[in-house]
């Protein structure tokens, strides 16, 4: 009675069923991060009940407080506007902005480049590429041409 072709419900075997061990609602390809892993730790501050404000330090490092204050202001400037802001708030924030952007240009300067800037290094060396065959050729060409004129004499 039960074969591997039987339909189910009668007494089929193990083989014919398909079991899922997913978790419903994850996407292909992502895994869930575990809190053992070595990954950035997030840091969660609660401005107002429902509002928050998150943060990541390094690995395994939780953010700073600076970072943290920083945060909040920049909720609250985005939220509202910059007038929400004390000097003091306000001051730290574009100080903090401008030490992220001053430290993200001189750490990724030689890393990443623009898509112009690939643009043009592509067509420079396609350009180089050329030159460099077509000089290649005329060289070849020359010497042939001598060595022929060598067996004609």
């Amino acid at each position: 009675m039960g074969g591997s072709g039987s339909p189910p419900g009668s007494g089929g075997s193990v083989d014919d069923v398909l079991a899922h061990f997913g978790v419903k609602g994850m996407k292909w390809g992502v895994r869930k991060r575990s809190s053992s892993s070595s990954g950035p730790t997030d840091v969660v501050v609660k401005t107002k009940p429902g509002k928050r404000v998150s943060t990541s330090g390094g690995k395994s490092h939780p953010a700073s407080e600076d970072a943290l204050r920083v945060a909040v202001s920049r909720q609250k400037a985005r939220k509202s506007s910059t007038d929400s802001l004390s000097t003091k708030e306000l001051r730290e924030l574009v100080d903090r902005m401008n030490l992220e952007q001053q430290y993200s240009k001189l750490t990724t300067s030689n890393k990443k480049k623009s898509a112009g800037a690939k643009f043009a290094q592509e067509i420079v060396g396609n350009i180089a590429k050329q030159q460099v065959s077509k000089l290649a050729n005329d060289v070849a060409s020359k010497q042939i041409a001598s060595m022929l004129a060598k067996l004609k004499t």
